[in-house]
């Protein structure tokens, strides 16, 4: 498959691929006695400059529902990476599988990889469109997009009618009780369809899914010792 053939969520893949590639190479220098070649420094030099701009819009994509970050063509040329224009063609051997930009010894920064933990794909029925992944954006997607039931304005949704509702993410059939803002169903998807990982006290073995439950339990148990949360203070924005 060519560069002209990728389909949206390819598009998206790639792009990421190609800030990873940027941004490593100016946080994090190669390893001692690497050189890079005339080629490679050519080809940084041409995409550095649209990189910036293809981040500043992704992020800004993924903060509004209304804007989701799905392309039905090749984005635009100014302000965005086009590979179509760097004369460079990369092939695919595995349907489906995710491309890749330039093999190179750097590590991901950690910036890029909070930001592309923080965005999932929709698989609810077959859906395919990019959200965040955090328990708000999916409830009000799911309503949205999805036809789910919400309760009346001003009507808490403890007190709002029980449903049950039948996970339709990848044909998963689970059961789940929701009362419109769903917690259940939220930490559900999260936890068996994204696979994010649980919370480990840093003082003892116990395992909490939210960082709220962490705190109560150190507070607890573990009287005026830190709450630490290992996974940085990122998780708690997109788990909430």
């Amino acid at each position: 498959m060519s560069c002209d053939e990728l389909s949206p969520t390819e598009w998206f893949l790639y792009t990421l691929e190609l800030i990873d590639l940027i941004v490593a190479a100016e946080k994090n220098p190669p390893r001692q006695g690497y050189v890079i070649s005339p080629e490679e420094q050519a080809l940084l030099n041409e995409i550095s400059q649209p990189a910036a701009g293809v981040l500043a819009g992704l992020k800004v994509g993924c903060q509004f529902l209304s804007t989701p970050v799905v392309w039905d063509a090749a984005p635009p040329t100014n302000g965005y990476i086009n590979p179509t224009q760097m004369h460079l063609t990369y092939t695919y051997p595995v349907p489906h599988q995710q491309p890749s930009a330039p093999q190179r010894n750097f590590y991901m920064p950690e910036e890029l990889r909070r930001f592309k933990d923080t965005i999932s794909t929709c698989k609810w029925d077959n859906c395919g469109m990019f959200i965040p992944n955090h328990a708000d954006a999916l409830w009000k997607h799911l309503c949205a997009h999805h036809g789910l039931p919400t309760p009346p304005p001003g009507v808490p949704s403890a007190s709002a009618q029980k449903y049950y509702i039948i996970c339709l993410w990848s044909g998963c059939g689970h059961k789940v009780e929701y009362r419109g803002r769903s917690a259940t169903l939220a930490r559900h998807i999260q936890r068996c369809h994204f696979r994010m990982r649980d919370l480990l006290c840093p003082h003892c073995p116990k395992v909490v899914f939210h960082p709220k439950e962490m705190r109560e339990h150190i507070r607890k148990n573990h009287p005026g010792k830190k709450n630490v949360d290992i996974f940085g203070p990122w998780l708690k924005d997109v788990i909430c």
